[in-house]
C-alpha cells in the first residue's frame, strides 16, 4: 500500500488529537515520507562515492587524451598555416621581383 500525503495529513491530525501537537510533530518527524527500503544508508553512499571516483578518474583520463590530441592537431594546423603563408610570401616576392 502506498501512503499518500493526504494519508499522512489525516494521521497527523489524529495524532494531534491523541498525543498533542508537540508529540505528534516528534513522531511524524521520526517517520520518513518514503519507504524504508528506499532510504540510502552510509554504506550505499560510500559505494556511490567509490563508483563516482572511478568514473571521475576515467573522465579525467579521457579529457587528458582529448587535450593531447587537440594539442597535436593544433600544432599540425599551425605548421601548415605558417608554411602556407611563407610559401605565399615567397611566391609574391618572386612575382614582384620579376615585374619590379
Amino acid at each position: 500500500m502506498s501512503v499518500t500525503e493526504e494519508d499522512r495529513l489525516r494521521l497527523r491530525e489524529r495524532l494531534n488529537q491523541v498525543l498533542g501537537e508537540r508529540e505528534a510533530a516528534v513522531l511524524m518527524e521520526s517517520v520518513p515520507p518514503v519507504k524504508y527500503d528506499e532510504l540510502a544508508t552510509k554504506q550505499d553512499l560510500s559505494l556511490l562515492r567509490d563508483e563516482m571516483g572511478v568514473d571521475m578518474r576515467e573522465v579525467r583520463t579521457e579529457i587528458r587524451e582529448l587535450r593531447a590530441d587537440l594539442k597535436a592537431d593544433m600544432a599540425q594546423q599551425l605548421r601548415v598555416t605558417v608554411l602556407t603563408h611563407v610559401g605565399s610570401m615567397v611566391g609574391l616576392a618572386a612575382f614582384l621581383s620579376a615585374f619590379g
